[in-house]
């Protein structure tokens, strides 16, 4: 069941929670609606009725926002083809489950938020989710509907949610008692079978893919420097001050204006304050538009600058901005900095001051540095921020009035590792891991023998780990709950190995062994050696030894409610079919344009390159 939630959690929340998704990535909209190009006025019938090219404007539209979102829908996942999309709406609002904009799952203030930030009709957005919405309601009830006993859903609703109240030991393979010196043909034959998979995904967690990583450079302008430039200019004379304070005595902040009297330091304060703030902000358009004058007049593609081949000696190098910014606006130098060479995304964060530096150009919430990185052209960004290798990004601000000009120098786009030295260390730890556990399962008797005969504690002491507590069960019934009586938080996952992590296959032989021994209600009468076992957790590369101590079924309020929404049986079918269903041969595009009628009309493209044209026009 886990692989599920983990495999269907996406599309779960699409359906559920849509609104609390969208306000979440509402600022990664890109404008999708521009430039559709030439249309025929037919372009293909659907059971022998046209479709216009007004439709297939809206559909295409409809169809690139949720692809871009990264939307995806229940046994389908992501839509990447317009007809396809088309002919699903066609379907479930034929079956009922669409009904215009008034269905939308998004509030109409989001809407025109998002109307706001990217020039898309809120109308048009509504609708897109109203359909959206609907198309995944349609899929869900399909798949809820075939029918099950009632025998069959209470003993497949105990087997899924009743839980089992344990104490848990995990011993965790590390480096073995004499580690091991891997040859390089060892090293090599394990990062050719993982090297190209994401840390944690392939089997034991082995995974050595690098993530994405990026060197920038930035300069910064502190706000000290700028309030002590205007300071110490005739900005702040006392010409200066004596006449905002007589334009300013109505102010309940500033005493009135007395002939011969000393300026009142709130005087003094409330104009510094004005007049930083307003340099700050000169400052941000200076930097922002000298740093873009060398490249004005290139084109761009897709939200990018197409840069010449010399464009290295053309750019504004951040030493000869510093300078005339030094030199025009009577500053202290500004500070010149680079990352280390190459550091992973999420560690510019820690970047002293730039790291947590943002801007408010490109909508209401504010865009940090990483984001902006991890939207690079070079890292497959959508081109929604202008942010490319060697061509400065949006002027920054920190808490502080702090600014930075920064620019990504050096990037090395997430890859597997081209040789065994860029991952050596992780290959040589994950290789005396797995002799570990092998030294560990070649204990499992010794190990269950301790446990029965010191307890759990003992073997805790005696392996200088903790015992730990736990409720484990396939699936919480509280998220169900979640989608069916609150949207406004987000679910919780179902319980993990304390210490550990997931493990479907320990979790289920655990449930399945308290199943065996009671159905319900308390274990401690029974004898220790029947309720402590061993377990390998070969995900975890690790040794869990279990003691049962009670079995909770579900509550006959929580089986009703999921049972009666038809949520029920469609979790079951799933799980027994890990995760998949054949539901999905019934909606492959060839098997939606052949129970639809559907042709195109002759010359129509719809492949995926279109798409990607329309959108970048």
């Amino acid at each position: 069941m886990n692989k599920f939630l983990r495999k269907y959690n996406k599309w779960l929340l699409a359906i559920f929670g849509s609104g609390l998704m969208v306000i979440f990535l509402m600022p990664e909209i890109p404008s999708l609606l521009s430039g559709m190009g030439a249309q025929r006025a037919v372009v293909g019938t659907i059971d022998g009725e046209s479709i216009t090219r007004s439709e297939l404007t809206n559909i295409q539209n409809q169809a690139q926002l949720v692809d871009r979102l990264g939307l995806q829908l229940p046994f389908i996942g992501l839509v990447d083809n317009w007809e396809l999309w088309y002919l699903l709406v066609h379907e479930a609002e034929t079956a009922g489950m669409i009904g215009g904009t008034a269905t939308s799952p998004i509030p109409v203030d989001t809407a025109v938020d998002i109307s706001r930030n990217t020039g898309i009709p809120p109308m048009v957005v509504q609708q897109t989710y109203a359909n959206w919405a609907g198309i995944a309601n349609y899929l869900t009830h399909l798949a809820a509907s075939s029918p099950m006993s009632d025998r069959r859903l209470r003993l497949e609703g105990r087997r899924l949610f009743d839980s089992a109240d344990v104490q848990i030991v995990s011993l965790k393979a590390e480096t073995p008692a004499v580690a091991i010196d891997p040859t390089e043909a060892e090293l090599q034959a394990h990062l050719d079978a993982w090297g190209d998979t994401e840390p944690g995904e392939g089997d034991h967690g082995f995974g050595y893919r690098l993530p994405d990583r990026a060197t920038i450079e930035w300069m910064r302008v502190p706000q000290d420097t700028i309030r002590s430039s205007i300071e110490n200019s005739d900005a702040m004379n006392d010409i200066a001050l004596r006449k905002y304070w007589r334009r300013n005595e109505a102010d309940a902040d500033i005493p009135a204006v007395e002939s011969g009297a000393e300026i009142p330091q709130a005087v003094r304060t409330r104009l510094l304050q004005e007049l930083t703030e307003q340099r700050t902000r000169e400052l941000k358009r200076v930097i922002a538009d000298r740093l873009r004058n060398p490249r004005r007049g290139f084109t761009e593609s897709n939200g990018f600058v197409v840069l010449p081949e010399d464009w290295n000696s053309r750019r504004l190098s951040f030493d000869a901005l510093a300078a005339s910014l030094q030199e025009d606006f009577k500053l202290e130098a500004p500070t010149l900095s680079r990352s280390e060479a190459l550091s992973e995304l999420n560690t510019l964060r820690s970047l002293e001051g730039v790291g947590l530096a943002n801007t408010d150009k490109y909508g209401q919430r504010p865009i940090g540095l990483v984001d902006l990185v991890k939207q690079a052209k070079e890292f497959g960004g959508t081109g929604l921020y202008p942010v490319q290798l060697d061509v400065a990004g949006p002027v920054l601000e920190d808490r502080q009035g702090d600014l930075y000009a920064f620019r990504i120098v050096e990037t090395d786009p997430a890859r597997p590792p081209a040789s065994v030295d860029e991952a050596r260390e992780d290959l040589v730890r994950d290789l005396n891991r797995l002799a570990h556990y092998r030294e560990l399962t070649s204990e499992i008797d010794a190990v269950r023998m301790q446990a029965h005969n010191d307890g759990l504690s003992g073997l805790a002491d005696a392996r200088d780990v903790r015992v730990q507590a736990a409720s484990l069960r396939q699936y919480d019934p509280r998220f169900v709950q979640f989608f069916l009586q609150n949207q406004n938080s987000m679910p919780k996952s179902p319980p993990v190995i304390p210490g550990l992590g997931e493990d479907e296959a320990v979790v289920s032989a655990v449930l399945d062994e308290v199943a065996r021994l009671r159905q319900d209600g308390s274990l401690a009468d029974l004898d220790v050696t029947e309720r402590v076992e061993v377990y390998p957790s070969e995900d975890n590369l690790a040794l869990v030894v279990v003691q049962l101590n009670k079995r909770t079924p579900i509550t006959l309020d929580e089986f009703n409610q999921m049972a009666s929404s038809g949520l029920l049986g469609s979790l079951i079918q799933m799980d027994e079919l890990d995760g998949t269903n054949p539901m999905v041969d019934s909606f492959t595009l060839e098997s939606l344009m052949e129970r639809n009628n559907y042709i195109p009309a002759s010359g129509q493209e719809s492949d995926e390159t279109e798409n990607d044209d329309t959108a970048s026009d």
